[in-house]
């Protein structure tokens, strides 16, 4: 149960992040994406998520997923 706390903890820490990137005023949408990216990462080293699709991956963390997947969208949109 503390591993769970503690990937819990980091996710929000994670979460904290995207929303200071999108409340911060950057001077060019590449310089957001840069932090966007960054972020992104991140994520992608602490939770080993996968290059490719991986449905079983999805299933088992949905929660990080969401997140990564909603920063994804963020960055597409906005280019």
């Amino acid at each position: 149960m503390k591993n769970m706390n503690n990937n819990t903890t980091k996710l929000s820490a994670y979460a904290e992040r995207y929303e200071s990137i999108m409340q911060t005023e950057f001077s060019s949408t590449l310089a957001k994406d840069i932090e966007l990216s960054h972020l992104m990462s991140d994520m992608e080293q602490r939770y080993s998520i996968p290059m490719l699709r991986d449905p079983q991956f999805e299933d088992h963390h949905p929660d990080v997923m969401k997140l990564y997947l909603q920063i994804s969208l963020t960055r597409i949109l906005d280019q």
